[in-house]
């Protein structure tokens, strides 16, 4: 997927994010299976320590260092992990999901992006430094608009991510 900015990588890389709301309202801490590619679960796990909730998502928590359930939207959620988690299926090697988006990203450069999609790489940038006022607007209020090349954003934009 290409975002309409361009490089998804560069504006990874380049924008200051707000991850306290990266890490609090989007999946990119959840951690996900190596062997199936889903979302790890609860239900999943060996030891099924966690069987009253065994639906939730589950995160690896820096401060704990253990894996708790996305749902407690603990403070210290790891953006970027990997560990190998003893499941009912055997070991699995299970990465967080902002880890395997930035892999899946990676090829996708500023020039890559330009012979693809025919826009100059000065336009994302443009875009990027624009939306870079205040992300969590943008994507929470619908009345928020960011002009960028005499074009209006609205907010509460839609991302197929």
């Amino acid at each position: 997927m290409l975002w309409p900015w361009g490089s998804p990588e560069s504006f990874i890389e380049r924008v200051a994010f707000d991850w306290d709301f990266v890490r609090d309202w989007t999946n990119a801490p959840f951690l996900v299976r190596s062997d199936n590619a889903r979302f790890l679960r609860s239900r999943d796990l060996l030891h099924d320590d966690m069987a009253q909730r065994e639906r939730d998502y589950l995160v690896w928590d820096d401060e704990t260092k253990r894996l708790l359930p996305a749902a407690l939207k603990s403070k210290s959620a790891a953006l970027s992990a990997s560990h190998v988690v003893a499941t009912k299926s055997g070991d699995i090697w299970c990465r967080t999901a902002l880890d395997l988006y930035r892999d899946a990203v990676a090829p996708f450069d500023p020039d890559t992006v330009e012979r693809l999609t025919g826009v100059a790489p000065t336009t994302f940038a443009a875009f990027a430094q624009a939306v870079n006022v205040d992300v969590k607007k943008f994507f929470l209020e619908p009345d928020f608009t960011v002009k960028v090349a005499g074009a209006d954003l609205k907010g509460k934009a839609k991302l197929d991510v």
